[in-house]
C-alpha cells in the first residue's frame, strides 16, 4: 500500500489549501473533491445531488446557498440512508486508492478508517487555531461579513464534530487518532507546510 497523510482541520484555518500544498510538495496525490465525484457515479448520482440533495437538515437556513454549507454537512444532506451510503461509498474508494500510490486525503474521518485497519504508513494530521484567529480568517481570506464568520464557525464546528462523534466515537478535537496537532496561529503558511513535510520525511523516511 501507498503512504497516506490525513489531514482534519477546523473550519477558518484554511488547512485544505494548506494541505493541498503539502501534498504537491511531497508529490502525494490530492484526493478531496475527487472522493465526493467518484462516489457520485459510484452512487449512480451527480456531485451535486449529493452535495445538496436536500435542505431539510439545514438547520440555520441563513446558511442555505452558501458555498461552505457543505462543510456543514460532511455526509451530505438529506436522509441518513443516503448518508451512510455515502461514506461507504468514500471509504471504499480510500481504501482502493491507497493500495496503489501515496495520497493525501482531507476530512472524512480517514484518520479513524486507517488507524482502524491498522494502516503502517500513515501519518495523521490536526490542523486548528483558537477561535479569533479562525474568525479573522474567515473575514480577511474567505471575504465574510463578521456576522457570516462567526455563524459558519459555530454550525460548522457543530457539525464537524457530530459527524466525527458519530464515526469514530471520539470527540473531533481528541488526540487519539492524530499523529501531529498543528496550531496555526503563529504559524506562516510556509512554516506550517514545512512542519508538516518534515515530520512526513521522518516518518516515511523520505530522501
Amino acid at each position: 500500500m501507498g503512504r497516506i497523510i490525513t489531514v482534519s482541520r477546523e473550519f477558518g484555518t484554511l488547512g485544505r489549501p494548506l494541505a493541498k500544498k503539502v501534498a504537491e510538495k511531497l508529490n502525494f496525490r490530492y484526493m478531496d473533491p475527487e472522493l465526493l465525484e467518484r462516489a457520485a457515479v459510484k452512487l449512480g448520482k451527480t456531485p451535486e445531488e449529493l452535495e445538496i440533495y436536500d435542505n431539510q437538515r439545514v438547520i440555520y437556513t441563513h446558511l442555505d446557498g452558501s458555498k461552505y454549507v457543505k462543510m456543514a454537512h460532511p455526509l451530505g444532506l438529506g436522509d441518513d440512508r443516503l448518508q451512510r451510503k455515502l461514506f461507504q461509498a468514500e471509504k471504499e474508494i480510500m481504501l482502493k486508492e491507497a493500495e496503489k500510490e501515496d495520497l493525501l486525503i482531507v476530512g472524512r474521518a480517514a484518520d479513524y478508517i486507517f488507524s482502524g485497519i491498522g494502516k503502517e504508513d500513515l501519518l495523521r494530521i490536526h490542523i486548528c487555531a483558537p477561535y479569533e484567529y479562525r474568525f479573522q480568517k474567515a473575514v480577511e481570506y474567505l471575504k465574510m461579513s463578521k456576522t457570516e464568520a462567526r455563524e459558519h464557525i459555530r454550525i460548522i464546528d457543530k457539525a464537524r464534530g457530530a459527524f466525527y462523534k458519530q464515526i469514530t466515537g471520539e470527540d473531533f478535537r481528541s488526540p487519539l487518532y492524530r499523529d501531529l496537532i498543528l496550531n496555526v496561529e503563529n504559524c506562516t503558511e510556509d512554516s506550517a507546510i514545512n512542519t508538516i513535510c518534515a515530520v512526513a520525511s521522518v516518518r516515511f523516511h523520505l530522501s
